[in-house]
């Protein structure tokens, strides 16, 4: 059963990255004071299309999406055993990252018209490839800003051992966010509503402390560098729905073979059963999240997602979760996505 898990795992890995759009946009960061200001940094920095391939002859406007994401995650523990007479260990940990991106977009007349009628009895695939935006230019580079931070304290304490009767681990480390890229967003084919991933990356810099008191009263202290990079791919969906497979269909002009369209119908099937199945239960998200909230008027789209508990795997060393699993573990995302002026 695992051995077929697995296999269906890979072929989900690659039937995502044959389906989701090229254009991967990295968002950015600082804001604008208003969005007179905003809409003139078009035409200041960035030249667009030409004609043909301007979104803006084929009538989308100026706009632009904001990503926000924050994450929380600590844990302790004090831990007695009768070894060595008398053995406690006491452990706290917190990992947290903030991160933020802006990006310069084209978007269509009305926003509303993006997600197909999931209600019709037929649904044409082509309506769920409708991207809802498009970088400006291919010069209008997106920017990026957001911090982590990781911090580690843990004593044991060994009092009738032979080596050491105390032993103490300080970890302190803080970085930049990497890679925060934002891939395309289109309507879903496994929920009412619309999917896309994220791709975070982010790099620690810090030093990690060891200090000792041995059993006859000698000490002994060391400082190593830390810690590694680290990473977290979101891949976001709408809560699934089974009653939309059945209906989608090629359109006539597809030249599909009926052997690649059955395969396709399978995939997406078995990618239905985990969705469905992440979203019932509490194990941990590795990539695929269900739960993509939206919000959507003509001028603007916000999209929501938020994952706690054991739901969201830990970031940071998997010794220290093991030893001191999480009391606090949340992971807030905000997309916001609007027409200017």
């Amino acid at each position: 059963m695992h051995h077929v898990r697995s296999l269906i795992l890979i072929a989900l890995g690659i039937l995502c990255l044959a389906c989701t759009p090229e254009e991967d946009v990295a968002t950015t960061a600082a804001p604008a004071a208003n969005g007179q200001e905003f809409a003139a940094e078009f035409d200041a920095t960035a030249e667009p299309p030409a004609d043909n391939l301007n979104p803006g002859a084929r009538g989308w406007r100026y706009g632009e999406v904001r990503v926000q994401l924050s994450i929380v995650q600590l844990g302790s523990a004090d831990i007695q055993s009768a070894e060595q007479g008398g053995t406690r260990t006491v452990l706290s940990w917190r990992f947290s990252l903030v991160a933020q991106s802006e990006q310069a977009v084209w978007l269509p007349q009305d926003l509303t018209t993006l997600l197909p009628d999931y209600d019709a009895p037929i649904l044409p695939r082509d309506l769920l490839e409708e991207v809802v935006f498009e970088p400006y230019s291919d010069n209008a580079e997106p920017t990026i800003s957001g911090t982590a931070e990781y911090h580690k304290q843990q004593v044991i304490h060994t009092p009738k051992a032979a080596d050491f009767t105390s032993l103490t681990e300080q970890v302190d480390a803080s970085g930049q966010v990497s890679r925060f890229t934002l891939g395309a967003i289109n309507p879903s084919r496994y929920g009412r509503g619309f999917e896309t991933r994220l791709d975070l990356g982010f790099d620690l810099k810090g030093k990690r402390l060891l200090s000792s008191v041995g059993a006859a009263g000698s000490g002994h202290r060391s400082e190593e560098p830390c810690c590694d990079p680290g990473g977290l791919m979101l891949q976001l969906y709408p809560q699934p729905d089974a009653d939309i497979l059945p209906r989608l269909r090629h359109t006539e002009h597809d030249a599909v073979p009926v052997a690649v369209i059955e395969q396709q119908r399978r995939i997406e099937q078995d990618m239905l059963a985990l969705l469905r199945e992440l979203a019932g239960n509490e194990t941990p998200r590795a990539n695929l999240h269900p739960g993509l909230h939206h919000r959507v008027s003509k001028d603007s789209l916000v999209l929501q997602y938020q994952v706690s508990g054991a739901r969201l795997p830990a970031l940071v060393d998997l010794l220290d979760v093991a030893v001191a699993p999480p009391s606090q573990n949340e992971l807030k995302l905000t997309i916001d996505i609007k027409a200017l002026p």
